[in-house]
């Protein structure tokens, strides 16, 4: 051993001891929080320094596991030198989500998933840190002033005819195969980016396109581990480097469209405007609205796909959602010969938000399946918090799995069946306390994008139906009686473990007798 590094450069020398010396200091000196007694009991399920390995890998399994040795259901294990309770049922849910000393930021760097709002570094200029208290109030009121019924109003025509035309080409005349995960993604990144960040990037397509891309190569670039050792070992990691350049690339890609903005004698009425026009610090705008975007993205085009994907695979409710469809369009076209595509653009704002309660319990049931994934918070109150008779140390993380409350099947039966009808008013599946249903947060932490998210979902999938008609098949158009297999240890929200494919051809319905034609 002491001839192999005799023969080493002196570079090849200190690569090969920095992070073995990072690792020992860390293993040997970095403190971690000790479980009291009264914390919930700790899981047989881990390993001398790192702790319970079967997280990274089989996150709801390993969760079921811990939470049944634990006579409570709550359970306690370390993630490297961190601290995790792990909370379950409906008591240490509503703990959960109704205690304000949790953090929400604080709790993310025990759930690094990407892609998610970057931190942007120093030197490109001072902005609210995502873990600043200051950072969520302010947020929020940025929220709260672009997402008004005024405004939602005025974009309307142009939203509905960004995603007419984002769906248009697909299919001309004859069928076609698509990811509906690569189609129904693009059109609700070019919605949020049009509604929530700016017209110029949902203008230009080659903008659109190149922050997508940033987006997915921060997606793919993530290694969940990295969280086991000090802070500075990522830097040895080719994931964070990805990472890092993808927000620095992102970061200004903004910001030439912001300082375009400024030497120009443009004025939109879109965020960016409204940003500018409150005297916000450049690194400021920039952040907030790259947060935004990543808010308002993450989720929602790829519940928009697996709508269609279970849609294909229900044809009563696929008919259902249709029917929908035509009778919104019948109340409020003025020109029943046109293509049913074309007729959308006569549907006012209160008929988007109101005239569609199918597709609300469509996406609903979507939601409950597909969103599963552990949640973090940190107690970063300054004293224990009480959960039960069980206690959560200070500075503690803090976990929850919605699966545990989303295929409970004491309140949802089958829970793995996918059914809207559980949330038809009068079900009583559909009679949930306020923490049986988590698709949009609950108590102190509810998702303040509701009334956006639901409106772009159905902006797309109606654009979608109003379009094509579909069939779920491989990749070599072979039509598919089954679904994607259900990976109940996805690590987060995420597309099909293989990839799922749609048939399509174009839908012609003209006329009160409204007939299809199939290529």
């Amino acid at each position: 051993m002491t001839g192999f590094l005799a023969e080493l450069s002196p570079t090849a020398l200190v690569l090969l001891l920095t992070p073995i010396t990072l690792i020992t200091y860390y293993i040997l000196f970095a403190p971690r929080i000790e479980f009291p007694p009264k914390a919930p009991k700790q899981t047989s399920e881990q390993y001398p320094v790192v702790g319970a390995l079967a997280y990274f890998s089989e996150k709801w399994d390993f969760y079921r596991r811990s939470s049944r040795e634990s006579p409570s259901g709550n359970f306690s294990f370390y993630l490297g030198k961190n601290a995790v309770v792990g909370l379950a049922g409906e008591i240490g849910r509503d703990v959960f989500y109704n205690t304000k000393e949790f953090g929400i930021s604080q709790g993310q760097a025990l759930n690094p998933r990407i892609p998610g709002p970057p931190e942007l570094p120093g030197f490109l200029g001072k902005a609210l840190s995502l873990d600043d208290d200051e950072f969520t109030p302010i947020f929020l009121r940025f929220l709260r002033s672009i997402l008004t019924t005024e405004r939602f109003s005025r974009d309307l025509p142009v939203l509905v005819h960004d995603a007419k035309e984002g769906l248009r080409t697909l299919a001309t005349s004859s069928s076609t195969i698509i990811n509906p995960f690569d189609v129904l993604f693009k059109v609700i990144f070019q919605l949020t980016a049009r509604a929530l960040c700016c017209n110029d990037l949902a203008d230009q397509t080659e903008l659109l396109d190149k922050i997508i891309h940033l987006f997915l190569t921060a997606g793919t670039s993530y290694n969940p581990r990295i969280i086991l050792f000090p802070s500075l070992m990522k830097l040895l990691s080719p994931a964070y480097w990805k990472q890092m350049s993808a927000s620095i690339r992102m970061y200004m890609l903004v910001k030439g469209i912001l300082d375009q903005r400024k030497r120009s004698a443009k004025r939109d009425a879109d965020p960016l405007q409204h940003l500018i026009d409150q005297g916000t610090a450049d690194a400021s705008i920039i952040q907030m609205l790259l947060t935004v975007l990543f808010a308002g993205i993450e989720n929602s085009g790829k519940f928009a796909a697996w709508n269609l994907i279970y849609l294909s695979l229900n044809p009563k409710w696929k008919t259902q959602v249709l029917d929908e469809i035509k009778a919104a369009v019948a109340k409020y076209t003025t020109d029943r010969t046109a293509p049913l595509i074309e007729q959308l653009s006569s549907l006012p704002l209160e008929a988007w938000e109101r005239e569609f309660p199918v597709i609300d319990m469509v996406l609903a049931e979507t939601i409950r399946l597909q969103l599963q994934g552990v949640l973090f918070r940190k107690n970063v109150g300054g004293s224990d918090i009480k959960v039960g008779d069980e206690i959560i140390p200070n500075g503690a993380y803090v976990l929850y799995h919605n699966a545990d409350v989303h295929l409970d099947p004491s309140i949802y039966p089958d829970p793995l069946k996918w059914d809207p009808s559980r949330h038809l008013p009068g079900n009583p599946e559909s009679k949930k306390k306020r923490t049986e249903f988590l698709g949009w947060g609950a108590g102190k932490h509810s998702c303040g994008g509701i009334r956006f998210a639901k409106f772009e979902n159905n902006i797309a999938v109606v654009s979608f139906l109003a379009t094509y008609d579909f069939e779920l098949c491989d990749e070599q158009g072979t039509v598919l009686k089954n679904g994607p297999e259900y990976n109940v240890n996805s690590q987060s929200f995420s597309q099909p473990d293989s990839p799922a494919y749609l048939r399509i051809w174009p839908r012609e319905e003209i006329g009160e007798g409204l007939h299809e034609q199939c290529g």
